[in-house]
């Protein structure tokens, strides 16, 4: 188990919370009671209850469609959900046509992090289609977990039909192959990132030749962003971006600064300001990304993108943020922390498997790569100031 947490109370765990590659288990009161929910092997999830440790009730939903309960080991009853998922995706599509091939209506599913969306869509995106049989718009629709996947797929293809759903199968992340007249696509399932983790453990492995490997695509260039579309996303964000902002864009001051991570443990404030303030010191203007939308300063994945390709260059803590930036070409400083979830040894391992560098040399694109330098951050006494930095801003 990994990213262990514990409450303690007069030195007896009341609360305990461990995360695991394949599962995530709590338990209370010492052990009076746990829950443990986990993938199985086969793609499934489950999730287990015990009392002092014997397994009491469990709940079970393969990959086949089948939803399983079991009281003390054995099986009370069994029922097939694929009308209700059928159901949901009559829902969900509602209004949006879609082309029946071979006796089937197709959805492509994304249910992941921006940086694996990213590079699909950057490197991948044709050959998955291709594999699924889908040759043209009205064959498919895509269904994605968060809006900001939505956007990303448009402003690549602002012809695909997306529509954003969270909910019932689609939290249950199991990879349903089927339901009623639908196939179903898994962009990513919850099986590539398990297999993803394992292999990372043993031996660090880059995400993008996973990836390739995983898929077993062949990369063949790094795809931009429809033209039409960043031309509409910059005129609409001109708008709505201040005077001030804009002079700094125009003058070629202005450094795009993107602190916040899910996957990288933080800088924590005292060093985003030292970053911050470095940039300053070199006479940059700086423009903070939140990834709060209602924060005054959000701006859409595809907002941000058009700003950036604009801007002297980007700093940030390595997210997948960045993965969506890497084809603006712009130069970057990319901080590295340890995994936040504990894994590999330090900062440098999260380079090792997240090397931002290393994807444009695995796309063969590494004349660009010079443009990028890479830091490692392990602890409070590791210096971070830009200065160090300066020459990879300057101009050509």
């Amino acid at each position: 188990m990994e990213n262990n947490k514990e409450l303690r109370l007069f030195g007896f765990v009341v609360d305990r919370r461990e995360r695991g590659i394949l599962s995530d288990s709590k338990t209370f009161l010492g052990g009076f009671f746990s829950e443990i929910k986990g993938l199985s092997r086969a793609g499934g999830v489950e999730k287990v209850f015990l009392l002092f440790g014997i397994p009491l009730f469990k709940s079970e939903l393969r990959v086949n469609k089948l939803r399983s309960f079991y009281l003390l080991g054995l099986r009370i009853c069994s029922f097939s959900v694929e009308s209700e998922v059928a159901k949901e995706l009559e829902q969900v599509t509602k209004g949006v046509p879609v082309k029946t091939v071979l006796g089937r209506k197709n959805v492509v599913v994304i249910n992941t992090n921006s940086g694996e969306a990213s590079l699909m869509l950057m490197f991948f995106w044709d050959s998955f289609l291709s594999r699924c049989g889908i040759s043209s718009k009205e064959e498919y629709v895509v269904i994605c977990a968060k809006r900001y996947l939505v956007d990303m797929v448009k402003f690549y293809f602002p012809e695909v039909r997306a529509v954003q759903y969270d909910s019932g199968f689609m939290k249950s992340r199991v990879a349903f192959e089927d339901a009623g007249q639908w196939r179903i696509h898994w962009l990513f399932p919850s099986t590539y990132f398990r297999d993803l983790e394992e292999i990372s453990i043993k031996s660090p492995r880059h995400f993008l030749v996973w990836m390739r490997d995983y898929f077993g695509f062949e990369i063949s260039g790094m795809r931009l962003p429809d033209s039409r579309m960043v031309a509409k996303t910059w005129a609409s964000l001109q708008r709505k971006l201040s005077p001030q902002l804009l002079k700094s864009l125009n003058d070629g001051r202005l450094l795009i600064f993107a602190p916040e991570a899910l996957t990288m443990s933080p800088l924590g404030d005292g060093k985003i300001k030292e970053i911050s303030d470095s940039m300053n010191d070199l006479g940059y203007d700086v423009y903070l990304n939140t990834s709060n939308p209602i924060d005054k300063n959000y701006l859409t994945f595809p907002e941000l993108w058009c700003l950036a390709s604009r801007a002297r260059g980007i700093v940030g803590l390595r997210s997948g943020l960045l993965d969506f930036l890497l084809n603006t070409r712009r130069p970057m400083v990319v901080y590295y922390t340890p995994h936040v979830s504990g894994r590999g040894d330090g900062a440098e391992w999260s380079v090792s498997v997240c090397s931002l560098k290393k994807v444009l040399q695995v796309a063969k694109c590494a004349d660009n790569s010079r443009r990028i330098v890479e830091v490692c951050v392990n602890g409070s006494s590791d210096k971070i100031s830009l200065s160090r930095f300066s020459e990879v801003f300057a101009e050509n």
